[in-house]
């Protein structure tokens, strides 16, 4: 009878324990689900900005003179970027045209579906040619960038010319997976400006094909001219 009358008491405790702990689980897991919810909110309403506007990069680079251009708001929200500079840069002694669109995210992610392979078609361009190239730079170093060349028109003679590289976290690539993980997936709930990718994109157009050999040399020139400025754009501040 004393044992019988000691164990019933110890499972009627530890049932309002187990329920106790449930409860502390259930509002615990509440709070931290609104705390998420809040961030992922304020973080899309207050876009991280990177330590240096992009808009700071200069509209004369060698003897290339930018004109800004604005882009419509649809392909803004399609691109998903925190900051952008898009611009038009003439070539002073050939008067050639090369447009530059520069963007930065703080979602390295999002930057996925602005790569040249899928905007382009999406937009009645099919591809032609995608290469790799080394572009020398006035250091001596070299340049690693994708090279694509795009078509369209009734017998495909109008093209594009596109030079594509990306800066992740201070690290040059041309390789889009290796952002394209979960990790570069995640909200940047820390809101660092240095977790970021940014694109660099050139592009010129060619209308008819013997000119085509003279444009791609322009806009090789462009880039290896346009890539120390944004080198220095993207340096980390110093205390």
């Amino acid at each position: 009878m004393t044992s019988g009358s000691t164990i019933q008491p110890t499972r009627s405790m530890n049932m309002r324990m187990a329920t106790a702990m449930c409860a502390l689980v259930l509002c615990f897991g509440g709070l931290g689900h609104r705390w998420l919810s809040n961030e992922l909110a304020r973080a899309a309403a207050d876009p991280v900005m990177p330590l240096r506007s992009l808009a700071s990069l200069p509209m004369q680079i060698g003897s290339w003179t930018g004109v800004a251009v604005a882009l419509d708001n649809r392909v803004l929200e399609m691109a998903g970027c925190d900051d952008y500079v898009y611009r038009h840069y003439v070539d002073e002694a050939s008067q050639h045209v090369v447009e530059l669109y520069l963007s930065y995210s703080a979602r390295p992610a999002n930057m996925l579906r602005h790569r040249p392979g899928v905007c382009y078609p999406a937009h009645g361009w099919t591809l032609a040619a995608a290469t790799a190239d080394q572009v020398p730079l006035s250091d001596g170093a070299e340049l690693a960038c994708n090279v694509y060349r795009f078509v369209r028109g009734p017998s495909m003679t109008e093209a594009v010319l596109v030079r594509n590289y990306y800066v992740l976290a201070g690290r040059h690539t041309t390789e889009w997976t290796d952002f394209s993980g979960l990790r570069w997936r995640l909200p940047n709930l820390s809101r660092s400006p240095e977790y970021y990718v940014v694109q660099v994109l050139a592009t010129t157009n060619v209308l008819t094909p013997h000119k085509r050999p003279w444009a791609e040399t322009q806009l090789r020139r462009f880039v290896a001219d346009l890539a120390p400025a944004v080198s220095r754009l993207l340096e980390p501040t110093r205390p």
